[in-house]
């Protein structure tokens, strides 16, 4: 499915998901929409989080929940293999 960007987010809203400026466990998101080839309007969220150590995790996915779920799985992979 081709996704064409339908709401322009501006630089200053993505400048928050500047991993620079989180902090340790913080997580950021910025909601969008596109339209799929087919002309409907999906939504989407630019999910970011910073761990305790310092490493990322980013997605974009369909919706806060998801994005959240897939962190978690990878957490839990992180900490499985220590």
């Amino acid at each position: 499915m081709t996704l064409i960007p339908v709401s322009h987010v501006d630089d200053s809203e993505f400048s928050r998901l500047d991993i620079a400026t989180f902090s340790p466990g913080e997580e950021r998101y910025l909601t969008h929409q596109v339209i799929a080839r087919d002309g409907r309007r999906i939504n989407r969220v630019l999910y970011k989080y910073c761990h305790t150590d310092g490493d990322v995790f980013s997605i974009e996915g369909p919706n806060l929940k998801t994005a959240r779920k897939q962190r978690d799985i990878w957490l839990s992979r992180r900490f499985s293999r220590l």
